[in-house]
């Protein structure tokens, strides 16, 4: 996998999960505080589920879980970025380097990439309740004010 091909998963897959489905849900309840919530939660689970099909490609069914639950959390802290900043391509930027990490620790090895992710283990889901808990501190209650009145300022 290349760099510019990390590129373009992210423009791809951002675009698709924030750009469209989140604004989407946003335009419909992002005029509450749980209502932002709402479309985060949604997106970062639309967003981790998509990847536990990878075990339709040969991935074990428990390294595909642990993937999806890892990009649930994933999902959920793009999703929150992407309601602070409502910048796609900061958001594409962020997770182009976020895929470029797992590339460049896969040049170490002569693994494909099936064997790669099926080789997901549990220090994975810490990075996901990571980014949970770093999500959480982006949405906190005075920020999700901010995202309402900014949606609500937009929607009149």
């Amino acid at each position: 996998m290349s760099l510019i091909s990390i590129f373009a998963i992210g423009v791809r897959e951002e675009c698709f999960f924030r750009a469209i489905i989140q604004n989407i849900l946003a335009k419909k309840y992002a005029n509450t505080t749980k209502g932002v919530w709402l479309t985060a939660i949604v997106s970062a689970l639309i967003f981790g589920l998509i990847h536990a099909f990878n075990v339709f490609s040969g991935v074990n069914a428990l390294s595909a879980i642990i993937q999806a639950v890892t990009n649930v959390g994933l999902g959920l802290f793009y999703g929150a970025v992407y309601l602070r900043c409502k910048n796609i391509w900061a958001l594409i930027s962020i997770h182009a380097l976020t895929d470029t990490v797992g590339l460049f620790a896969s040049i170490f090895t002569t693994k494909s990439e099936i064997e790669i992710i099926s080789t997901i283990s549990w220090p994975s889901l810490i990075i996901g309740v990571a980014f949970i808990a770093i999500s959480i501190f982006l949405l906190r209650p005075s920020k999700c004010k901010e995202i309402v009145e900014g949606f609500k300022s937009t929607n009149s």
